[in-house]
């Protein structure tokens, strides 16, 4: 990052990356249908 729009562009993606995951987070990390899913590959 050179300039304050460098800096600004990245937060304004991090914090729409951010918002996205919490998202994503809130919707399946409770989801009963994947309890076990993951479990096999450890």
């Amino acid at each position: 990052m050179k300039t304050l729009r460098d800096a600004w562009n990245w937060y304004e993606s991090a914090s729409t990356n951010l918002r996205r995951m919490q998202r994503l987070g809130n919707r399946h990390w409770n989801d009963d249908s994947l309890q076990g899913t993951f479990d096999s590959e450890r």
